[in-house]
């Protein structure tokens, strides 16, 4: 769509009700028109056959005669600049007869009741919220039966195998990450032309890739068309996507490789991937604080890493003096999981890794800003974060590592280095828990922050089948849950790992010049 004016949407955003300027208004006796009934925002679906007079049902108080009043419904771009509004007429009956088939984001529309008698009129203003079927929602990564690896989508239903259901199979090889990119820039497939999608980006153990974008799950990248040079070579490990303060970031064995991220809504690029840079990465990659917050593990290198603010080179990360205190630490070291938290101003980034050879795990937290190592921490085997094998990250609601141990769910206190239980209200005892993360957008853009939420899942497993239980904010209280489950969620496959996608386009990995300094971290969860 063209794009609006701003004086006049925030014209259109202040008033439920106004009148025109007409001269002869002074000497008419007037009466008044109320709309009401009438939410501020509504959702729906697209391309399901869904008509807006069976979701907004506004109400007309007046004392005009019926067949005095006219009804206009326009529609057009919520985040659009320079277009006037009346070019986008939808409608002309009471309720707003129109099938919504747009592509997902935010919309205004607008109702126009006039008084054809003396051309008095009144307005009401709501926002739409529209997704496709895969383009907001839960993405559930899953290991199939036979050892490969499929997508389930949750959006008011779940979708089950959409891997297979769009491209005839699932990827090969057991499920290694799944990435969520915003602004991802592609050539689209049907025009050959310059395009902006929001993608989902799978990656197996057996070293397989996908890229989707999420409008309808169309495979735009795989690991023939994703780099310039050609086809990626046979060592090539993808490990995912991540978005950096100003670019799209693809992560691998090889190092990262990225472009410019678009803020325009207009892609300039086609996506595809130049040489790589800095060492040699892994899917555990956070951002923590404003200045050289991008930090992650290395296979390769076995270490913590930090790559600088344009992603152009990476340097071991050392403690705040600038000392390599890494180095007195084993050289095998392997990471096992990842996070960032920020409660009470403070962002604390971890790494959990293990030692294989010495049978020790090893927690390195790093400081505030995210540019150094605050301290290692050699965990006492007596932990059950020392023996998990099941370790998700709390975002923002407390500042906690969960883990799993004999079936029970354990908070590791990032402050203090304690442990506590931490009861499953609402879950079956007898039921076996294998996955647990905390799940969240927290972008401050004006019209994203509709979809902000913080929800915390947990998986249990029987075979093959899979229930996943979220506890929504109203179900959780400083990071622990008080209520019983709000969704519960059952298919097939075991679960590696959950996501979610927002249908908005504007959002970036990182909440930069929003927030104070020392308060910015990821906009949602990397990896965990």
């Amino acid at each position: 769509m063209k794009k609006i004016f701003y004086p006049l949407l925030f014209m259109l955003l202040s008033f439920s009700a106004c009148t025109e300027d007409d001269s002869t208004l002074a000497t008419l006796d007037v009466s008044d028109i109320v709309i009401e009934n009438l939410e501020e925002e509504y959702s729906v679906r697209s391309y399901v056959g869904i008509n807006l007079k069976d979701v907004i049902k506004p109400t007309v108080q007046t004392a005009y005669a019926a067949d005095d009043l006219t009804y206009t419904w326009y529609l057009f771009d919520a985040t659009a600049v320079n277009i006037d509004y009346r070019d986008y007429l939808i409608s002309t009956d009471k309720e707003p007869d129109y099938v919504v088939e747009l592509p997902s984001g935010d919309y205004r529309v607008v109702l126009e009741v006039r008084a054809q008698s003396n051309d008095f009129a009144q307005y009401a203003s709501v926002l739409l919220h529209t997704s496709t079927s895969y383009s907001q929602g839960f993405y559930i990564l899953k290991e199939t039966p036979d050892g490969n690896t499929d997508l389930d989508c949750y959006n008011e239903e779940l979708l089950t195998d959409v891997i297979e259901v769009g491209t005839g199979a699932p990827m090969k090889g057991k499920p290694c990450n799944l990435s969520i990119l915003y602004n991802g820039e592609y050539v689209d497939p049907g025009s050959n032309e310059l395009a902006v999608d929001n993608f989902v980006h799978v990656t197996t153990e057996s070293r397989d890739y996908k890229g989707f974008r999420s409008e309808d799950l169309t495979e735009v990248f795989n690991r023939d068309n994703l780099f310039f040079s050609g086809p990626m070579d046979d060592n090539e490990i993808p490990y995912g996507y991540f978005m950096a303060y100003f670019y799209q970031c693809y992560i691998s064995n090889t190092g990262i490789r990225s472009y410019g991220a678009t803020f325009s809504g207009e892609a300039e690029s086609t996506g595809k991937l130049g040489y790589p840079s800095c060492a040699g990465g892994s899917k555990f990659v956070q951002i923590i604080g404003w200045t050289n917050g991008i930090m992650y593990w290395s296979n390769t290198e076995h270490r913590l890493m930090i790559a600088d603010f344009n992603v152009s080179s990476s340097t071991v990360a050392t403690d705040t003096s600038g000392e390599d205190i890494q180095s007195d630490y084993p050289t095998d070291l392997e990471c096992l999981a990842s996070g960032v938290n920020s409660t009470g101003g403070t962002n604390l980034g971890w790494f959990l890794c293990e030692s294989p050879s010495k049978g020790e795990r090893y927690l390195i937290q790093s400081n505030s800003l995210g540019n150094a190592i605050e301290r290692i921490v050699t965990l006492d085997s007596s932990l059950h974060l020392a023996k998990s094998d099941i370790v998700a990250a709390n975002g923002r609601t407390a500042s906690y590592i969960y883990c799993v141990d004999g079936n029970k769910l354990y908070a590791y206190s990032l402050t203090q280095g304690t442990e506590l239980e931490i009861p499953l209200t609402g879950i079956p005892t007898s039921e076996t828990v294998t996955f647990v993360t905390n799940q969240y957008l927290g972008f401050l853009g004006m019209i994203s922050a509709t979809y902000n939420f913080d929800t915390f899942i947990v998986g249990t497993q029987e075979g093959y089948n899979y229930k996943l239980y979220f506890y929504e904010e109203e179900q959780m209280n400083g990071g622990q849950p008080i209520a019983a489950p709000g969704l519960t969620l059952e298919g097939t496959g075991k679960v590696k790992s959950v996501r979610y996608l927002s249908p908005q386009k504007d959002i970036t990995g990182s909440n930069l010049g929003f927030e104070e300094m020392l308060g910015n971290t990821n906009t949602f969860p990397f990896s965990d």
